[in-house]
């Protein structure tokens, strides 16, 4: 046995007794979606993991991980309207919201003393840390760019950001760290709080389509027929819509998209993002339901050959969503930052409406829109046909960093428990 395999065996060996608790925030799917390939890291790493979330994100979890430990933390329960500006919303409800934190961290430490974990990586849960025990933050959003009169309040709101994420050990950035990123200016600043690493992008699909492959080649594989089963689906879809974040501006987009999807005359698929135990009916007035067909499996499309229908789906899994991605000729979603993640990764064209009053969205959508990356509209005035149009001639080539970084900073602390 050559060196470097016996280096490979000591050090699972030295994880298999390590374990690593992840807090995740429930605010729609995506910081969900963008741990999984984090997940599957430290499962190949062998380490025991434990996932602490609430609600919707914690739902996806619980069905992509059956196998794994889960526990559900206390909600932020931040109310999100479906008008007025989204900084005041969030104002008004800070001392709540300070409350829930600090209610977090006290939560966070009975894990601790419970688990006793080697290392604490929370995506975007400030309370979620241990002064003993290393902890990592994962974001995109170290700035906070408001937009108009509101911008003013930046240098106060970055500072209140900044205090919290001081608390960990370190950040972690899923971008990369040249200009060929996809955050600009969120997270491409001087910043001198805490140490920052960028991670690269983060995205399920670099897990499904690397499974994909192994599964195709080790025809013994227990997940062999379901993958071979998936790619052979033949859907036939011109767009898909795939819909996201916080409620009620879910329902709000799905309401406006359906009616202008059915306009069309092609075959569309709505993944609408309810998981199991979250799903909900249509509540559209004054719609043509006859040509709107729900569908529990995706092979349900690929065996109707309708040429002007909407099929919906709840709730799409990785292996779905590789398929329908990659098949696929126009995609339609939020433009939230996991969502451009998966979109680069996977080289998509795509019209993206950003969620109203939410400043990251809206900075990424100007940003995109002046870089001519994707095409961008706003949830108020969407015209699918233009929207769509523009977006079949907008192209872009980003190429992945495939750096090691996440590992490396993985490793750097289960080495030094």
């Amino acid at each position: 046995m050559n060196r470097e395999k016996v280096l490979l065996r000591t050090k699972l060996a030295q994880f298999l007794m390590k374990t690593v608790l992840i807090g995740i925030l429930n605010w729609g799917l995506g910081h969900a979606t963008r741990c999984i390939p984090i997940i599957k890291l430290l499962e190949k790493k062998g380490v025991n993991i434990i996932i602490a979330s609430d609600g919707i994100a914690l739902a996806l979890i619980q069905t992509n991980f059956p196998h794994l430990k889960t526990i559900e933390l206390p909600s932020y329960s931040v109310q999100y309207q479906s008008k007025g500006s989204f900084v005041f919303q969030i104002a008004k409800q800070i001392p709540k919201l300070l409350k829930a934190i600090n209610e977090e961290n006290r939560f966070t430490a009975t894990l601790v003393a419970q688990y006793k974990p080697d290392l604490i990586i929370s995506d975007n849960r400030f309370g979620f840390y241990h002064t003993s025990i290393p902890s990592c933050f994962i974001t995109h959003q170290l700035f906070l760019k408001p937009k108009g009169v509101l911008s003013l309040l930046a240098p106060s709101l970055n500072k209140w950001n900044h205090r919290f994420i001081s608390k960990f050990s370190e950040v972690w950035v899923p971008d990369t760290e040249g200009i060929n990123n996809l955050s600009g200016e969120l997270s491409h600043q001087r910043f001198n709080s805490t140490k920052r690493y960028y991670i690269g992008w983060l995205s399920q699909f670099q897990v499904s389509k690397s499974e994909t492959e192994l599964s195709l080649r080790n025809k013994n594989s227990e997940s062999h027929a379901a993958i071979r089963q998936e790619t052979q689906n033949d859907l036939s879809i011109e767009v898909a819509a795939i819909l996201s974040g916080p409620e009620p501006q879910r329902t709000i987009l799905e309401n406006i998209l359906i009616p202008q999807l059915t306009d069309l005359g092609k075959r569309v698929l709505v993944i609408r993002g309810l998981p199991k135990g979250f799903t909900q009916d249509l509540q559209i007035e004054e719609m043509d339901y006859t040509r709107i067909i729900g569908v529990k499996e995706i092979s349900e499309v690929a065996q109707n050959e309708s040429t002007s229908v909407i099929f919906l789906k709840d709730y799409a899994n990785r292996e779905e969503l590789t398929s329908i991605l990659m098949q696929t000729k126009l995609v339609i979603a939020r433009t939230g930052y996991t969502t451009l993640m998966d979109l680069a990764i996977l080289g998509k064209k795509a019209l993206l409406i950003p969620t109203p009053g939410q400043m990251e969205q809206e900075y990424l959508a100007d940003r995109l829109m002046a870089n001519e990356m994707f095409s961008t509209m706003h949830q108020n005035n969407i015209d699918l046909i233009k929207g769509l149009e523009k977006a079949n001639n907008l192209s872009f080539n980003y190429q992945e960093d495939n750096n090691n970084r996440l590992s490396e900073r993985i490793d750097f602390y289960l080495s030094h428990q």
